[in-house]
């Protein structure tokens, strides 16, 4: 098989999967060394890298996705989610990342934190797909947990945990220093 072939067999594949694509799991789908796909998936990367082009390969611990450039995120939200054009709230916004910073987490805690009731953000961070319900604490009542999605990652242009909270890192140095710091720096 020669490689120009193999690339866009791998684009197509990346192109349509929900997840990410191992390069095990592609190697098997297309029956050949996953050598082969590596040295393809190499190539791509330069050439998405290089080029003008709206997406490209993003590797990830679980493998590859094909993603939009972050710089392209303001259309792709425009298409994708109409109803957030407006953005998310001042309370949202706490909300979310209360629950981004200690998930699982529940309502109450959350609440504490925040000292004013989240009922309103939570519903609408649910509505949005932003976090989802992670099971329920083990003690009387037991309470709803509060946890991030795979959409909020995506929201954000984060790869995973970790990058969060390497930019929080970032943003707490840049404020240490006195430098401002904007929602268009991230």
């Amino acid at each position: 098989m020669e490689l120009s072939q193999l690339k866009a067999i791998i684009e197509a594949l990346l192109f349509v999967a929900q997840d990410s694509l191992s390069i095990e799991k592609i190697a098997e789908i297309v029956d050949i060394d996953a050598y082969y796909v590596e040295e393809a998936i190499e190539e791509m990367t330069e050439e998405y890298r290089d080029g003008n082009r709206g997406i490209f390969l993003e590797k990830r611990e679980e493998g590859l996705k094909l993603v939009t450039k972050p710089e392209l995120a303001f259309y792709i939200q425009r298409l994708l989610y109409p109803r957030a054009k407006q953005g998310l709230s001042q309370a949202a916004l706490e909300t979310l990342s209360v629950i981004a910073l200690k998930q699982p987490v529940t309502r109450l805690l959350i609440e504490e934190i925040r000292g004013v009731s989240s009922d309103g953000p939570i519903s609408s961070l649910l509505e949005k797909g932003l976090i989802e319900e992670q099971g329920r604490l083990n003690v009387p009542g037991k309470p709803r947990l509060f946890g991030t999605t795979p959409l909020f990652l995506e929201y954000f242009h984060l790869k995973d945990m970790e990058d969060l909270k390497a930019k929080i890192e970032e943003g707490q140095e840049r404020l240490a220093k006195g430098e401002k710091i904007d929602e268009n720096d991230y």
